[in-house]
């Protein structure tokens, strides 16, 4: 019955169709014949740890309660499978009181398979396999059993091993292989078992219902050994670690040792016996090999052609001669005994000579063998230089063979190759166009060829000129002398001396390059370094128009001290005519400028102006300064009576000459900015103010000069009448003057 089919059965029981116990084989409404109950209780023990376990009761046989087949084809079906899981159980029949160890792998229908391998020893007599999914997977009988398994993703794999008693030891190894990531023991009610995890390490299984001590067949004791190194080198090992069994573990070597790991040791067969703590043991014998052991070596003979009695050999040429191709190290000496050691084996130098090898593969040595150098005389190559000035683009053709007798010395033909390695031969040595580059010359003598001799071909470049321009101020004629020569550092940038040509073709020689007179023109350079000639180089010539002057004559009035303030710059485009920027200079050999060209402070003097164009500069121009005397005013006050409205009229002009004290005209302002002039000066209307005067004498003004008008008030007389008797004219009209005026 599988697992899902029981809560079916637990309904049919309580509804009295079926008993309730579990009674897959029983026919309905029989009862079996139930033999009295054995206990089967036992523990399991792997690894030090140990756990009680009990029989799973079932009222059918092994054979049955495995259902093989049913309903899946091909798997067991108790309805215990765990999918990529091993599980193991005691299964007892309480019909026959027969116990069985069952043994399943994997679920049916998983989607995957897998394959284990496992020994089972100590069976009783009794035992047999009574379940194995495919024949042929057990093997052997009692009191050891074996199984090889391998599964598919459709299918369980499993077995039972029946009637082994409840009164045994038995040891269960098992050997996983591949599909499976758990070992679970089953235990308890086969409703709903315990679930006992075990480990997958492979340490073996102690099944324990009350039996003695069990063997395993083997320990399967996990060895490593490690090699001596040479056959006379004491440094094997081996290490062994029991994997199953009950520790501790004791050691009885042949060599009298009597721990689980021996170092120390030589080349041989070491045999051990191993006892465990139940007092079963293990037998083993066990071989120290050697390894790498001695390597292999073989003599050589190495030629070297040279141009003296001695050459310089690369040893390390023939060192997979020496270690017969096995890639071992290859130590070199000079003598057989070994005391002489060749510290640079890939640069030897040595006449004819026999030296030795001896091959070392990291831990052992072989014995020397002779190795043969021979010398053999060779030609010898001359390394030299050629060189050839350039044809365009950095490159010329060199004829090699004109170098041939040169390089061999007349010993032997010469070949010509572009690479060191002599991989490539110059294509055509007769004409062989390139740029800088190392060719390679070889001297063969029908025996020997000599080494390469390195021949530097050098291609003089021409050298470089730089076109540039050159610019002076002309004369009248728009012709300046021009110093040629002192642009040849530019022209040549130091490269080699310069040669000066009037066209482009270098026919027409410039003579006296230092005194060239000409107007704008273009003039052609050629530089020289000794090897090489440039191409011809444009210089242009430029003669430029050198600006012309105006004098000029500036007027200015002082200051009251002789001294006037002046911006020269007013004048600048009167005396440069437009020409170019105005410089100032208090001399005509303009070494000491003016100061402060815009506020020039001076008397009546002459300066010099120069004009420059960017280009040229202009000769002294005569700037003539005139500093006039300015007017100076007189302040004064002008009196007049006021009228009866209480103005007065002034007369401003009568005060002119005492106001300019004679020099100059007066002009009259109502303020001291002069922004208001009067009108009529010689009758000016006021009630007392202060006006203002200003003087301009010979273009210069004077200062605003304060006026004060001042009014006089006006006594009134009273009409009287007087009568007197005449004693003469005179004194009647003495008497009226009186009283009128007083």
């Amino acid at each position: 019955m599988h697992l899902l089919l029981a809560p079916l059965y637990a309904l049919l029981a309580l509804a009295g169709m079926f008993p309730a116990t579990n009674t897959r084989d029983n026919k309905p409404n029989e009862k079996p014949a139930v033999l009295p109950l054995v206990d089967c209780n036992c523990s399991i023990t792997q690894g030090g740890s140990t756990y009680p376990i009990s029989a799973l009761l079932g009222n059918e046989s092994a054979t049955a309660f495995y259902s093989y087949g049913t309903p899946l084809i091909s798997s067991a079906n108790t309805g215990l499978e765990l999918s990529n899981g091993l599980i193991l159980f005691l299964y007892q029949d309480l019909n026959t009181n027969l116990v069985s160890l069952f043994l399943i792998a994997d679920v049916g229908n998983s989607g995957s398979g897998g394959s284990m391998q496992f020994e089972t020893n100590c069976l009783p007599p009794t035992a047999f396999v009574s379940v194995q999914d495919d024949p042929g997977e057990f093997s052997g009988g009692p009191p050891s059993i074996t199984g090889n398994w391998s599964w598919t993703s459709c299918c369980t794999d499993g077995g039972v091993i029946e009637d082994i008693g409840c009164s045994n030891t038995i040891n269960l190894d098992l050997l996983v292989a591949s599909g499976l990531d758990s070992i679970v023991w089953l235990t308890g009610d086969i409703a709903n078992p315990t679930h006992i995890l075990l480990s997958m390490s492979g340490e073996a299984i102690t099944i324990n219902c009350g039996g003695g001590i069990c063997c395993p067949i083997g320990f399967d004791t996990d060895i490593s050994i490690t090699d001596a190194t040479c056959p006379d080198s004491p440094n094997g090992s081996i290490g062994l670690h029991p994997q199953d069994g009950v520790s501790p573990f004791t050691f009885d070597w042949s060599n009298g040792a009597t721990t689980g790991m021996l170092t120390g040791l030589l080349p041989g067969i070491y045999s051990v016996s191993i006892t465990d703590a139940q007092g079963c043991t293990e037998e083993l014998q066990l071989t120290v090999d050697v390894s790498p052991g001695d390597p292999l070596a073989q003599s050589a003979e190495l030629s070297l052609c040279s141009s003296s009695a001695e050459a310089v050999f690369d040893l390390t040429a023939i060192e997979d001669i020496i270690n017969v191709g096995t890639g071992n190290t290859v130590l070199w000496y000079e003598n057989a005994n070994l005391s002489i050691s060749i510290p640079d084996p890939s640069s030897y130098l040595s006449p004819t000579a026999t030296i030795y090898a001896v091959v070392d593969n990291g831990s052992c040595q072989s014995d020397p063998v002779p190795v043969n150098l021979i010398v053999i005389e060779v030609p010898s190559a001359i390394e030299t230089t050629f060189n050839l000035c350039e044809e365009s683009n950095e490159m010329a053709t060199f004829d090699l063979t004109t170098l041939d007798q040169l390089v061999s010395g007349g010993a032997g033909m010469v070949s010509w190759y572009i690479d060191p390695e002599l991989n490539t031969p110059v294509p055509d040595p007769e004409s062989f166009l390139t740029g800088n580059t190392t060719v390679f010359a070889v001297v063969n003598d029908g025996i020997c060829s000599s080494l390469p001799a390195s021949i530097e071909l050098i291609v003089d470049l021409k050298p470089i000129g730089f076109t540039t321009s050159l610019e002076l101020c002309g004369d009248e004629n728009d012709e300046a002398v021009f110093d040629l020569t002192a642009i040849d550092i530019i022209v040549s940038g130091g490269n080699g001396s310069v040669q000066w040509y009037l066209e482009m073709e270098l026919l027409d020689l410039i003579t006296s390059p230092n005194a060239f007179l000409t107007s704008s023109a273009t003039v052609f350079a050629v530089v020289d370094d000794g090897i090489c000639t440039s191409d011809a180089i444009p210089v242009e010539l430029l003669v430029q128009a050198t600006p012309v002057g105006f004098p000029a004559m500036i007027t200015a009035c002082d200051d009251g001290s002789g001294m006037a303030v002046i911006n020269l710059w007013d004048y600048a485009s009167q005396v440069s005519g437009g020409a170019g920027g105005v410089e100032w200079f208090m001399d005509e050999l303009l070494i000491d400028p003016v100061p402060d060209p815009i506020e020039f402070y001076t008397a009546s003097t002459i300066i010099y102006a120069m004009i420059d164009n960017g280009m040229c500069v202009s000769a002294p121009v005569p700037v003539q300064i005139n500093v006039l005397q300015s007017p100076v005013g007189n302040p004064t006050n002008i009196e007049t009576c006021a009228e009866a409205s209480g103005l007065g009229i002034f007369n401003l002009t009568a005060s002119d000459m005492e106001v300019s004290g004679g020099f100059g005209t007066v002009m009259w302002f109502e303020d001291a900015l002069g922004f208001d002039p009067i009108g009529t000066p010689s009758a000016y209307s006021s009630m007392g103010t202060t006006v203002y005067a200003q003087i301009t004498a010979n273009g210069c003004l004077s200062s605003f000069v304060p006026v004060n008008l001042v009014i006089i008030n006006s006594v009134m007389a009273n009409p009287t009448s007087y009568s007197a008797c005449e004693d003469s004219p005179g004194l009647r009209f003495l008497i009226y003057q009186m009283l009128i005026t007083w």
